[in-house]
């Protein structure tokens, strides 16, 4: 994993077949993280409410962080877990952490018990049955930052760009970190236990997994969900988080003006084993205050579906390529040099809409377009502009 930070504003150029992008766009996201396990009996239960809330709640994000079991519990160990989940779902003190997934700190992300969730950081419950009333609460509260995030995929080496970019909607205390997580969906609930995917079950809770699975005969009144037996699969599931333990710092200055904007760019080699079409991509901001988790709750966030087909094309820019007047309130004018005689416009939104589309024939070696903005909404567009060979994206900004 490579991190590169840009201290850009939003007027960046990007090409649009290269790029998939999601926006924010104005509105508030509401980040879930679950503590969970295969080996933990009431996991399951976690597992379908949050599933519960996503299906019915569009701005809320799922992600869910495996840990390891304390001896005793049926299985010894998750092959879902990651060194970061567990410092995030277990920091404490050192002398309560033994081997390779240690992390000494004084402070925890979630309360005690599994399955628990945070809700931005913000709300910590050990019962679930209040997770879906805390997402609630949090979606309505104003965003503090606008998120835009793009990514494009280059299949010969396996590897995800992420570009993260914020815009503080207001005056933010303190520090502010970037952080983009990789989670997978669709995994295989497989026995036999050493594979560590296997997801066990008390069958306590009247929830969809009840009476589901065979009883293993190794744990008294434990049974196991398998894919074969009972179809169930892994959601969800943390694999990466590319900032690190606590995120990305010193990209927004601290106790940031509004308005400011910033952008930080990671990179993912997709490992084997892992599913590319089964990938999302989620990125965030959050403060940071100590080390204390409890005041670090997450300003805003976004989500993507990785698309594996999403390749780095062979494509030259538009020489010359201008739009005036930018800022615009009316019309824009589109120029350019170019040799290709048949070219596409696409003017879009940032959250992916179609404001405005033409086939444009026989340039020739100059592109003169107007296009009316006299309908948008205040806001960012892309004016993309492709053809045989050649493709470019511009930021226009629509202020009326």
């Amino acid at each position: 994993m490579k991190i590169n930070l840009l201290i850009a504003s939003l007027a960046f150029s990007l090409t649009t077949q290269a790029q998939s992008w999601v926006s924010t766009a104005g509105q508030r996201y509401t980040l879930i993280e679950e503590a969970t396990g295969a080996w933990c009996g009431y996991c399951p239960d976690g597992s379908a409410r949050l599933e519960d809330i996503l299906s019915t709640t569009p701005n809320a994000i799922g992600v869910s962080i495996h840990d390891h079991t304390f001896q005793g519990w049926p299985v010894d160990g998750d092959a879902m877990e990651i060194p970061a989940g567990d410092s995030f779902c277990y920091a404490r003190n050192i002398w309560l952490k033994s081997g390779p997934y240690s992390h000494a700190d004084s402070t925890r992300a979630f309360q005690a018990g599994f399955p628990s969730a945070t809700i931005d950081r913000t709300q910590f419950a050990t019962n679930r049955g209040y997770w879906a009333n805390y997402v609630s609460s949090d979606l309505a509260v104003a965003p503090k930052v606008d998120l835009i995030m793009a990514h494009k995929y280059d299949a010969a080496s396996k590897t995800i760009t992420i570009t993260l970019t914020a815009k503080a909607l207001v005056a933010l205390t303190g520090n502010a970190n970037f952080n983009v997580y990789i989670t997978e969906d669709s995994i295989a609930s497989v026995a036999p236990q050493s594979t560590g995917t296997m997801q066990h079950w008390y069958n306590a809770d009247n929830d969809i997994w009840k009476n589901k699975g065979t009883v293993d005969p190794n744990y008294s009144g434990t049974w196991d969900l398998t894919t074969a037996n009972c179809g169930y699969y892994h959601m969800n599931v943390l694999r990466a988080m590319l900032g690190g333990f606590w995120g990305t710092a010193g990209v927004l200055p601290a106790n940031c003006p509004k308005d400011t904007a910033r952008s930080v760019t990671y990179t993912y080699t997709i490992p084997s084993g892992q599913v590319a079409s089964h990938l999302k991509i989620v990125g965030f901001v959050v403060t940071k205050v100590g080390t204390d988790f409890s005041t670090a709750p997450i300003l805003n966030a976004v989500q993507a579906k990785f698309s594996p087909t999403l390749e780095i094309p062979s494509v030259n820019s538009i020489a010359g390529l201008t739009i005036a007047p930018n800022p615009a309130n009316d019309m824009i004018h589109i120029t350019a040099n170019t040799n290709v005689s048949d070219l596409k416009l696409t003017v879009t939104n940032m959250i992916g809409q179609v404001m405005y589309t033409k086939l444009l024939s026989n340039t020739g070696n100059n592109l003169n377009e107007y296009v009316s903005v006299a309908n948008f909404n205040n806001g960012i567009y892309l004016v993309n502009i492709t053809g045989d060979g050649v493709s470019q994206t511009q930021k226009v900004i629509v202020n009326k």
